[in-house]
């Protein structure tokens, strides 16, 4: 009893030490700016502009709070340092474009994920249910490239795209980062599903052939649909990967700002004029919030995908 009992106190102190950091966000978002400096995690009052102003994009000037005008009464201001203060403060309210910077990372990580899954199926099928020569080296060293830390391969990967002319246009950028996306996650996504469909009996495909399937009939009819968790873990392995990148977006598309993903617009929030805690707190919860519904709706082929891909 007593060692079940610190294994939960661990269990706890872990899982507090985690969720800590996103309840100070939550709670930094919802609080006034009167609240900032405030150790505690529940607000005094509950403050929705920040998330107002992030989801609706006319609202393009902050009204000043009720006790803004007081603590400006208070202050005995004259009225022109009390008017400079106030515009100000409204001027603070031109926030980056949270729309189409959370629209250009949902597109960029639902194509990623999706190429790579479909990609991904391909090869594993091939490593995992068929026999050629090499076979056992390209198994073997699958996870090479992944072992590979990603800021080694920045700069060689940046100067590629640039010698290939990739970084000319707009759209030469996104193909070149969708590429580097998917050398990054095609190896474990490869690794994992390669695992499963092992695991699936071969007399399935044997069947599928006498009933005149061919190779992709087989992998579309038979082994994809008795692979569902599996392939529900690579899509969302790839799409927190790239929905959660940072170095790679900031190589390739500062030269675009049009093009910026939130985990790059929310850094270029923090150094603006318009670094407000409240707008960054929300901007964050907001970015972590897609990755979290996600990852709950799906939890139980989530978990079945990785155990029973690694069960071998």
């Amino acid at each position: 009893m007593v060692k079940r009992l610190l294994f939960l106190l661990a269990v706890l102190l872990l899982m507090l030490f985690c969720l800590l950091p996103f309840a100070q966000m939550l709670s930094v978002s919802f609080k006034y700016s009167w609240e900032w400096g405030n150790p505690s995690l529940i607000p005094d009052r509950i403050n929705g502009e920040a998330y107002g102003e992030l989801i609706n994009p006319g609202r393009n000037v902050r009204e000043p709070y009720p006790i803004m005008h007081t603590l400006l009464d208070e202050a005995g201001l004259s009225q022109g340092q009390k008017n400079r203060i106030l515009r100000r403060y409204r001027e603070a309210s031109d926030i980056f474009p949270f729309g189409l910077y959370f629209r250009n990372s949902l597109l960029l990580s639902l194509l990623s994920a999706l190429t790579a899954t479909f990609l991904a199926s391909l090869g594993a099928y091939a490593l995992g249910r068929m026999r050629f020569p090499g076979k056992g080296l390209i198994n073997r060293t699958v996870l090479m490239v992944y072992l590979l830390g990603g800021v080694l391969m920045a700069v060689p990967l940046y100067r590629m795209s640039a010698s290939a002319g990739l970084l000319r246009s707009a759209a030469g950028t996104c193909c070149a980062l969708l590429l580097i996306y998917l050398v990054q996650v095609l190896p474990v996504a490869l690794y994992l599903l390669g695992n499963y469909f092992r695991a699936i009996p071969t007399t399935l495909d044997d069947a599928g052939r006498m009933d005149g399937l061919s190779r992709g009939g087989i992998l579309l009819r038979i082994v994809a649909p008795l692979s569902r968790n599996a392939l529900t873990t690579v899509f969302i392995y790839c799409f927190i990967i790239v929905w959660n990148d940072y170095l790679y977006a900031s190589l390739f598309l500062k030269s675009y700002p049009g093009l910026r993903t939130l985990s790059l617009g929310i850094r270029f929030l923090f150094f603006s004029k318009n670094a407000v805690w409240d707008r960054i707190m929300a901007a964050s919860v907001l970015t972590a919030l897609p990755v979290i519904l996600l990852f709950w709706s799906i939890q139980t082929n989530l978990e079945r995908g990785f155990t029973e891909g690694i069960k071998e």
